[in-house]
């Protein structure tokens, strides 16, 4: 009984690379892509929905979905309010035409990017604080060590 790969499986398999287009279309569809929701959205929006184990088919595939989008969809992305780096939110995809809507499944994911900037009083004071370290860290003891070997030298 031979048991689907896993990601890490792919990317750690003893130095050799697989070239298995089927198994990894396989693994593609059942890990990382709902085949359904998308069939649903490529019905509605009269687009395609392609599964491919190929490079040169995901690369052809992308590139008309890219061109299919100039100027045709608009993407909306709604940034969770007052959200702490790292935290878990529930994310949902929707679809929406006036007289169609599909929904992905809530699930859970974590934004690593999302942060608020620190006011700019707190980052001058973190620069100047840095600044300070590197000169009485660096500068200036190497500044002092170059004047003591001058002295050596002339006395």
């Amino acid at each position: 009984m031979e048991v689907a790969p896993t990601i890490r499986d792919i990317s750690q398999r003893g130095g050799k690379k697989s070239n298995d287009s089927e198994r990894l279309s396989e693994l593609a569809a059942e890990e990382f892509v709902d085949q359904k929701r998308l069939q649903q959205i490529a019905g509605v929006t009269r687009g395609i929905a392609e599964f491919s184990g190929n490079a040169e088919n995901i690369s052809n595939s992308l590139t008309e979905f890219l061109e299919a989008l100039f100027d045709e969809y608009q993407i909306n992305y709604i940034q969770p309010i007052n959200a702490d780096r790292g935290s878990l939110h529930n994310v949902q995809v929707s679809f929406k035409l006036p007289n169609n809507l599909v929904d992905s499944e809530l699930e859970p994911y974590v934004f690593p990017w999302v942060s608020r900037s620190l006011p700019r009083l707190t980052r001058i004071i973190i620069f100047l604080f840095t600044l300070a370290a590197l000169l009485g860290g660096g500068v200036i003891p190497f500044l002092l060590w170059a004047k003591s070997i001058k002295r050596e030298y002339q006395s």
